[in-house]
């Protein structure tokens, strides 16, 4: 039996982009309970602003998650998180300020051991929201930042 940490909490700066090349920053915040050695749920909330595309988006999310060798010094994890976008681009006037819906977001990376139960974590997510009105919205959010690691549970 390997003792495995049961729950992680990640904060992290956001840099994305759209499917216009539009850069922009936020942050990102997520829980994570393992309920065995590699498979977990992770709740995740999110905050993205972008001044020269005139665009912001917060969101909140939830899924499976799996991690991949977790005694090791990295260690790689993919997600796909399901929930609630909204968006708000100044472009589309007073009629239509605001868009909310169902979004997805499947994505993935590593966490690299600092020190103890720190790591530092780099991620890249895919985000959909298929109901923000005539056209579907993509961004790809890329993310660094810091993962803390606590809880046991013996993992067979």
């Amino acid at each position: 039996m390997v003792p495995v940490e049961a729950n992680e909490v990640s904060l992290s700066g956001v840099f994305f982009e759209r499917e216009n090349m539009n850069a922009g920053k936020g942050m990102s915040t997520s829980l994570t309970h393992y309920f065995t050695g590699h498979f977990g749920f992770t709740a995740d909330a999110d905050i993205l602003k972008s001044d020269f595309a005139l665009f912001r988006e917060y969101g909140y999310r939830a899924g499976p998650t799996v991690t991949f060798l977790r005694s090791y010094r990295v260690q790689p994890f993919a997600h796909f998180l399901m929930g609630y976008s909204r968006f708000k681009e100044i472009n589309t006037g007073p009629q239509r300020p605001y868009v909310s819906g169902f979004s997805y977001m499947p994505g993935g990376g590593a966490d690299v051991r600092l020190i103890g139960s720190v790591f530092a974590r780099v991620a890249i997510d895919g985000e959909v929201d298929p109901d923000t009105g005539p056209s579907v919205t993509h961004v790809m959010r890329l993310s660094f930042g810091l993962n803390y690691k606590f809880g046991r549970q013996r993992s067979y």
